[in-house]
Parts: structure tokens; sequence; C-alpha cells
């Protein structure tokens, strides 16, 4: 663990009338925060706020939350808004880059949250937090990437994990793709881009929430026409691919 000024244990704070008081948490971080299972300490990786670790705490689903972000400023911003809501003693603040900081925590976290980052971002994590994620033993990770959340699924099925659950949330008028994945061990051959690219919440049948992500989607991927029709060749298919899989899902209520 760090020994930095954020290592150390921080007192008790709760407001006047000695009751916590928690902010309003927003649809995204409320479903990071759901895929984590009841266990004795997690992660919030790049925290920001802190108010996903808030929501851990809060519910219970853990005794301890290691709060990092490689910012000073957002981590003192966390550290001010966490011990105000009187968590203060159930938190150990990490600063540092990624995954990697919580390479000398202890008790080892079975769980870590990344969101509020692009996928571009969220792999590079991943990928320079690798070592400690064994050393960790392999914890269960909550992801939220902004866009381009196949990045996430292909970085996860060549390094042994498995999207177990895949939901879309809408928040503050825009839409996000929120991933719990397991640990397996065991690497996904990618045969076929359409999966990789369309994930879970394209099968039937389709909720609403899925529906609705999926026609804004498409309306997203329409609007680079004409002119884009090279977009995303290669690993994940072409723009008319993605535009084709897309209406599939929608008209058959999933990707069959």
């Amino acid at each position: 663990m760090s020994k930095g000024p954020f290592a150390r244990e921080l007192n008790l704070v709760q407001n006047g009338c000695g009751v916590r008081t928690l902010p309003a948490i927003s649809a995204r971080l409320a479903a990071v925060t759901d895929c984590v299972l009841p266990c004795e300490s997690a992660a919030d990786v790049g925290a920001d706020h802190g108010y996903a670790s808030a929501r851990l705490l809060a519910e219970k689903r853990c005794n301890l939350v290691f709060v990092t972000d490689i910012s000073y400023k957002a981590l003192s911003r966390a550290k001010t808004n966490l011990t105000q809501m009187g968590f203060a003693d159930r938190v150990r603040f990490v600063l540092g880059d990624g995954i990697t900081a919580l390479q000398d925590c202890e008790p080892k976290p079975s769980a870590v949250m990344i969101a509020g980052m692009g996928a571009q971002t969220i792999v590079g994590i991943l990928d320079g937090g690798g070592a400690t994620l064994a050393r960790l033993g392999y914890p269960i990770l909550s992801l939220s990437p902004n866009r381009d959340p196949e990045l996430v699924r292909h970085w996860l099925n060549t390094h042994g994990y498995t999207v177990s659950r895949e939901r879309v949330v809408c928040s503050a008028g825009r839409w996000y793709p929120v991933l719990r994945a397991d640990y397996s061990g065991g690497a996904v051959t990618e045969s076929d881009p359409r999966p990789l690219y369309l994930g879970q919440t394209a099968l039937p049948p389709l909720t609403d929430d899925a529906r609705k992500y999926w026609t804004w989607r498409l309306g997203v991927l329409k609007a680079q026409l004409p002119g884009g029709e090279k977009m995303g060749c290669g690993t994940f298919g072409s723009l008319a691919d993605r535009i084709g899989w897309v209406e599939g899902a929608i008209e058959d209520g999933g990707s069959g």
C-alpha cells in the first residue's frame, strides 16, 4: 500500500445530526455498483468524486473500498466527499495509475469498478494492470466505457474474462453500456465479429432499454453515411456491417 497522505486511515466525520447524507447517484453508477457482489473489499479505479464507493458502503456490499485516482485533485475531492458522508473508516485512498495502484492493497479487492472513461482508456488500464489482476486473484470487473464497448469485450475475451452480465442505461440523456466480467481462464475465439460488436444486450428478447439504445445507436451509425462506409473496417466489421447487424437485432428482437 502507498505510504503517501492518502494511505492513512481517516477520522469518521458525520453531519450535525449524526446521519449520513448521501448524494443522488446516476443510473450509470448505480448499474456499475450493482455488478459488485457482497465481499470484504472492492476497488474504485479512477474514482473521481467517490460516489460509486459511497453506494457500495451504504448498501453494505463490502466492508472496505480502495479508492484510487491518478489525479491528486480528484482523490482529494473523493476524500472530502466520503469523509463528509461518514465512510472514512471504511475507505483507503491510493494515489496511483490505474489497476497497478492496487498491487499492495490488503485485503485484496474481490471486485474492481472502472467507469466514466473511453473504451481505449479502460483497455489501457486493464492492459497495464494485468500482473496486478493476477496478483489479486482475478477480481470481478465492473466496467462502463463511454462508447465502443466492443473494444472492452475484445480485451476480456482474449484475457480469460467472460462477460457474465451486460446492460445499457440512460443517464443524463446519454446511453452507456455496463459490463460485469468474471475470470474463467480461457480465451475466447472471435471468429464472428457480430456478437463481439452487439454484445448481450442485443440478444432476444430485447428489453425496452435495449430497444431504445439500439434504435439510438442505429441513428448514430446512419448519420455517418455517406462517406463513412470504410469506418470500422477490420476486427469489428465495416460501417455497413454494423448497420445491418443492428437493424437485424431490432427487427428480430435480438441478434438471433
